[in-house]
């Protein structure tokens, strides 16, 4: 996996970004970590700081995130799994490599993860269905 996000920076599809020391020193998020690692801390602030959303399966990091951000900025696997299949940037074929990458890094997300990718797939067959009709209705006045 770390191989495959090294290619991905180096062919420019993802930007690294530096956090600032200033952003850490955040007294009203440094005084209710509980827990939370660094990492998921860093990652918290600099999606606050740029207005992105904070994606993290640590249930303790989401809600310290709620406290800081919207709670539409906070974002889970599935949910970016889900919404990646509703995109069509993920297929079907791609269930079955994503659930092995993560029980390799012994994240079982299993249930979440069918229940994101049901989700996704039916969102989007809605969503073309939506798209058919008003093409048709289109059609038909004009």
């Amino acid at each position: 996996m770390q191989r495959r996000v090294r290619r991905e920076i180096e062919s420019g599809n993802l930007v690294c970004c530096n956090i600032e020391l200033e952003d850490l020193q955040d007294i009203q998020i440094l005084s209710t970590r509980k827990k939370v690692s660094t990492g998921e801390l860093s990652s918290m602030v600099f999606a606050k700081r740029t207005s992105q959303a904070f994606l993290s399966d640590d249930g303790k990091a989401r809600k310290l995130a709620i406290t800081i951000m919207e709670k539409d900025f906070i974002q889970s696997t599935p949910h970016l799994i889900g919404w990646l299949y509703f995109q069509g940037k993920l297929q079907d074929s791609d269930k079955n490599q994503i659930e092995t990458d993560l029980r390799q890094l012994n994240r079982n997300l299993q249930p979440h993860l069918d229940s994101a990718y049901k989700e996704g797939c039916r969102c989007r067959l809605m969503n073309r269905g939506l798209q058919a009709t008003s093409i048709s209705e289109e059609k038909t006045s004009g």
